[in-house]
C-alpha cells in the first residue's frame, strides 16, 4: 500500500464500524454515545444508533475545560514520534526492540560479545560456547620449552619450533640431498631423533652433520625397506613418524616415446618405493598404536612429457587416502604434500636422466618446464625451506586433526 504524509499533529479519521448488539446476561451494557463537543447525548443517524463525532466542532463548554476531546483526554494526547536513523515506521522501531532484547537474553547466556550490542547486531558475529567445561576437554600436550626462532637464531631459512617434534622417533627417506636433507636439518632444529635413509653414501655425511642414525638401503625393493626399519627400530624402539621422500621423473618426452622398462622404472622410483616402506614400517605403528605416515607426491599429476611419473604420483594419492581410511582406528595419520617446481643446488646424486640428444629431446625437456612455471600462480619455483615447512607441520600434533589429505605445495597449482 501507499504511505500517506500527514502534518505533524493531525488527526486520522474514524473508521466506520457496523453497529454490535448489546451484550446479554450479566453483562454490563454499552455506555450512552456522548458528543465530543457538547458532552451530552448524541444525536441519532440517519440508520442506526448515535455516531460518536470524533473531531472537535464549536459549541459550548463545561467551565474548565481546555478544549475538545482531544486536548482533555490523556489517551488521544499526540505525541511526536521517535525514529532512529534508518528507521521508518513504528513496526520496524519494534523489530529493532525485540532484536535489543534478544542480544541482551544471549550476552547473558555467554553467547554474543559485548562489541556485538554496543554496534548493533551488524558488530561481531555471534558465537558460542562449547557444550562441556574446559575441564573436560581432553587434554593436549603442549612442551613447556616451545617457541619460535628464525634465521637470526639459527633456526634456517624459515621459522622452526625448537621442542615440536621433543621426545619423537622420525625416520626420513630419500634424505641425502633435495627436499629429505631439508626436512631432516629442520626435525633436527624441532629436537626429532632421525633416522636416515637413502641408497647414497652421502647419507652418512647428512647423518654425521646432524647427529642422527643413517641406513644406506635400496628402497627400491621390498628387502631395503625392511632393512631399513628393522634398523630404525634397533636403534630408537620405534617409529612416530615416517616421511617418504624416495621419488623423481627420470624421463622427460611425450608418453608415445616412453619404452616399456622406462616406464616401469618410472613406477618403481616414484610408487614403488612409497609403497614398500609404508608396508614394512606399518606394523611397528600399528603396534604401537600410534603413527604418522607423511608422502611427498607431485602436483605433476597433470602435467606434460612425464606420464609414467604423473601415473606414480597419482597412485602415491590414492595410496594415502586408502591407508588413512584402513588405519584410522589403529591411531595412524597418513598425509601427504604434492610439491610443484623447486628450487634446489645441484644433484649430488643423479636420477639416471640421460642427457638430451637432440634439439628436439631439448624442447620436450624445456617444454615441461615452461608448463610447470605457468602453471603456478605465483609464477615462481618454490624453495627447499617452504616445501620442507608444510611437510612438518603435516608430521607435527599441530596437523592432529588431518589426515588422508594430500597439500599441494605448489604457489596455487593443484595438479
Amino acid at each position: 500500500p501507499r504511505r500517506v504524509h500527514r502534518p505533524h499533529g493531525e488527526l486520522l479519521p474514524a473508521r466506520p464500524h457496523p453497529p454490535r448488539p448489546a451484550p446479554g446476561g450479566r453483562h454490563r451494557p454499552r455506555a450512552p454515545a456522548v458528543d465530543a463537543g457538547t458532552h451530552g447525548p448524541a444525536a441519532a443517524g440517519p440508520s442506526g444508533p448515535p455516531a460518536l463525532r470524533r473531531h472537535h466542532r464549536p459549541g459550548p463548554r463545561p467551565p474548565g475545560h481546555a478544549g475538545g476531546l482531544r486536548e482533555g483526554h490523556p489517551r488521544l494526547q499526540l505525541r511526536p514520534l521517535r525514529r532512529r536513523p534508518g528507521q521508518y515506521s513504528p513496526q520496524q522501531g519494534l523489530r529493532h526492540r525485540a532484536d535489543r532484547l534478544l542480544d541482551a537474553a544471549r550476552r547473558g547466556r555467554g553467547r554474543l560479545p559485548v562489541r556485538a550490542a554496543r554496534h548493533g547486531r551488524g558488530g561481531t558475529r555471534p558465537h558460542h560456547r562449547p557444550r562441556c567445561d574446559p575441564g573436560e576437554l581432553p587434554p593436549r600436550e603442549v612442551h613447556p620449552g616451545h617457541r619460535s626462532r628464525t634465521a637470526a637464531d639459527g633456526g634456517g631459512g624459515m621459522s622452526v619450533h625448537d621442542d615440536r617434534f621433543a621426545g619423537k622417533k622420525v625416520v626420513v627417506t630419500g634424505s641425502a640431498q633435495g627436499i629429505g636433507l631439508a626436512v631432516a636439518r629442520r626435525l633436527t632444529a624441532e629436537s626429532a631423533e632421525l633416522t636416515l635413509v637413502d641408497r647414497s653414501e652421502l647419507v652418512h655425511e647428512a647423518a654425521a652433520e646432524l647427529g642422527a642414525h643413517s641406513v644406506t638401503a635400496d628402497l627400491e625393493s621390498y628387502e631395503g625397506a625392511e632393512t631399513a626399519v628393522a634398523s630404525a627400530l634397533e636403534r630408537h624402539g620405534r617409529i612416530d613418524v615416517l616421511v617418504n621422500n624416495v621419488g623423481g621423473a627420470i624421463n622427460f618426452k611425450p608418453f608415445t616415446e616412453f619404452a616399456a622398462e622406462e616406464i616401469q622404472a618410472e613406477i618403481t622410483r616414484s610408487l614403488l618405493t612409497t609403497l614398500f616402506f609404508c608396508r614394512a614400517a606399518l606394523p611397528a605403528m600399528t603396534g604401537q598404536g600410534r603413527g604418522v605416515i607423511v608422502n611427498v607426491s607431485s602436483c605433476a599429476t597433470r602435467g606434460i612429457h612425464r606420464i609414467p611419473y604423473s601415473a606414480a604420483k597419482g597412485g602415491i594419492n590414492a595410496l594415502t587416502a586408502s591407508l588413512a581410511f584402513e588405519y584410522a582406528d589403529a591411531g595412524i595419520r597418513v598425509v601427504a604434500t604434492a610439491p610443484g617446481g623447486t628450487e634446489a643446488p645441484p644433484r649430488r646424486i643423479s636420477r639416471g636422466t640421460p642427457p638430451p640428444r637432440s634439439a628436439r629431446e631439448e624442447e620436450w625437456f624445456q617444454a615441461h618446464i615452461d608448463q610447470t612455471l605457468a602453471s603456478s600462480l605465483l609464477k615462481r619455483y618454490g624453495t627447499l625451506d617452504e616445501q620442507a615447512a608444510a611437510i612438518c607441520f603435516l608430521a607435527s600434533d599441530e596437523a592432529s586433526y588431518i589426515t588422508g589429505t594430500v597439500l599441494p605445495v605448489a604457489g596455487g597449482d593443484l595438479g
